[in-house]
């Protein structure tokens, strides 16, 4: 029992509720040091590997992009953005390079799928991979740091998929930024859990 008299498994399934309520997406010009170093990161891995998966496939890896390796990166976002408009400004393809420095860590995230599992389809697959991201995220929330998945068009780039060295089974899911918020979080707009939730048959 705690001190007022609670049981400890209600103060954990409070504070496991708190958490998931309070997470926020910050977008890497809001994210600042300190951020997560090496250890930390494994902790987040170590999380993602609980995830709801079937079969326990772990159908996915993360990549933690070294400085050494943020110029290359820069390049492959530049390449990206010449993939997807070949008449892109100077402009847009120093916007596209500024992405690899964006915020003060950065992590690739990769699913790794089987398309001709027996039984698995690589729909379920999918979701294993989406659930590890939230516990990954989660569990970064919890050391007091926050993160964004970004994607869009790019991750489906020829050049990235080159620059990170992909296997033809595999596909980009996005680039975790993360780091210390450097403003509040915003407060998230409220939704109705009926509107979500119905009875069946009703």
């Amino acid at each position: 029992m705690a001190v007022d008299g609670t049981p400890p498994e209600k103060n954990s399934a409070s504070q496991l509720l708190r958490l998931i309520g309070e997470r926020r997406s910050f977008r890497p010009k809001f994210l600042g040091p300190p951020y997560p170093d090496r250890r930390l990161i494994e902790t987040f891995v170590a999380s993602a590997l609980t995830a709801p998966d079937h079969g326990v496939l772990r159908p996915w890896r993360f990549l933690k992009i070294e400085e050494r390796g943020r110029a290359r990166l820069e390049d492959a976002f530049e390449a990206a953005a010449r993939e997807a408009d070949r008449n892109a400004s100077e402009e847009a393809l120093l916007a596209a390079r500024k992405k690899a420095f964006d915020c003060p860590c950065l992590v690739a995230a990769v699913a790794v799928l089987d398309s001709h599992h027996p039984f698995i389809p690589e729909s379920e697959q999918l979701i294993a991979v989406g659930a590890a991201l939230h516990n990954f995220l989660l569990a970064a929330h919890a050391h007091g740091f926050a993160g964004t998945i970004l994607s869009g068009k790019r991750v489906l780039s020829r050049a990235l998929r080159e620059a990170l060295a992909l296997e033809e089974y595999e596909r980009l899911v996005g680039f975790i930024s993360l780091g210390t918020p450097t403003v509040p979080a915003k407060p998230r707009v409220p939704g109705k859990v009926a509107d979500h939730l119905q009875e069946w048959p009703s």
